[in-house]
């Protein structure tokens, strides 16, 4: 339990009554912030300690203007509730709950003390195949399931994909992500994909009619996350991205033209069964392995032997030393100045007027 937030009435409540109970939801003052985790384009990843059951949390802080005056503004709200719809998954990491001020949204969730994949990548540099294979395989699961919700994920990459503390994976970062029709096409433009985005995040994932989409318009599906896994499956085993050019210009060319520069290293000491895999997720969407759901990538050679049924059960190849449940010696931690968070004024439900910039928020608080 986070806080004393299940409060029941069978009267009406006065209006000290209201007071009270805003009081006791979840707000950042439950909270003691202990460091900066990450800074992203609209927002930064705090580690918290509750004051009420002493856990240690994961808290994203959103900022509402920035949120209103760019791109990701879209997607806010499928962040949360992919998040929300996926609360008993063993693979997408647990969202607690979600909350605001007057200029801030907040999501509460699980700390996971392993790190991410590209540290894990940067203490190895590349990771033994057996071992690659065994991350690939949960994260083909955690896809699964956010597809089944009818969520693309749409930023599929290492930097996303988290260790609990067992070394598993849970896979993390919703800010892209969107939910498909019943049509499961989507012709909504990434706010990642324009060619000038390289200070959000890199392109190198991006599949090519994500790009296309945003360029000249037109339409794609889930399988677009395929095409992300087999450049992270690439990267894992080569160490090195596939489109890695020089400019941000000649990756988003090479990624275009993929048909023609797509290679491996000739010196790349990958099993066959692993090229087939990877080629076969790094190609035209509709010839693509998962373009008809994630048994493709199951059934295929590569993953002979694994047991996705019981999966979780078995050790992971790597299994995190940490010290204690605020250990963030394996995490991405800031290294800049950061002040602890303070609430930014409570949103008082009956006020008038209601606060102009929080109007395309309402609906977004969650409680687990």
């Amino acid at each position: 339990m986070i806080g004393p937030v299940n409060i029941f009435l069978c009267y009406h409540p006065d209006e000290g009554v209201v007071k009270k109970i805003q009081t006791l939801r979840v707000n950042v003052d439950d909270f003691t912030t202990i460091k900066l985790l990450a800074t992203g384009a609209v927002g930064k990843v705090f580690l918290v300690k509750s004051k009420f059951d002493g856990k240690f949390y994961a808290m994203k802080k959103l900022k509402k203007v920035d949120l209103l005056s760019q791109r990701e503004a879209a997607f806010f709200m499928e962040e949360k509730n992919a998040m929300a719809l996926s609360r008993s998954s063993t693979w997408i990491t647990s969202l607690y709950a979600a909350f605001q001020d007057k200029e801030h949204l907040y999501l509460l969730m699980e700390f996971a003390p392993g790190g991410t994949l590209d540290k894990l990548m940067e203490r190895q540099d590349v990771i033994k195949e057996d071992d690659a294979k065994f991350y690939v395989a949960e994260v083909i699961l955690a896809i699964e399931e956010l597809h089944k919700q009818q969520y693309i994920h749409r930023d599929i990459k290492p930097a996303n994909i988290l260790l609990d503390v067992k070394g598993h994976v849970r896979l993390a970062d919703f800010g892209s992500c969107i939910k498909t029709d019943d049509s499961k096409i989507v012709k909504s433009s990434s706010p990642l994909a324009t060619k000038n985005s390289r200070n959000l995040v890199s392109l190198d994932y991006i599949a090519p009619e994500v790009l296309r989409a945003t360029e000249t318009g037109g339409g794609y599906g889930a399988e677009c996350d395929w095409w992300s896994l087999g450049v992270t499956v690439f990267e894992m085993l080569v160490g090195a991205t596939p489109f890695d050019g020089d400019s941000l210009m000649q990756v988003y060319g090479e990624i275009m033209n993929h048909q023609k520069t797509f290679a491996f290293p000739p010196d790349a000491e990958i099993s066959e069964e692993a090229r087939t895999f990877i080629s076969g997720l790094i190609t035209k969407r509709e010839a693509r392995l998962g373009a008809n759901g994630a048994q493709e990538l199951k059934e295929h050679p590569w993953f002979r032997g694994i047991d996705w049924q019981s999966i979780r059960a078995q050790q992971a190849p790597w299994i995190p030393d940490v010290k204690g449940p605020d250990d963030t010696t394996y995490c991405h931690v800031a290294n800049e100045e950061f002040n602890p968070i303070k609430p930014a004024g409570r949103l008082k439900p009956n006020a008038d007027p209601f606060p102009g910039n929080s109007l395309p928020f309402i609906g977004y608080n969650y409680l687990k």
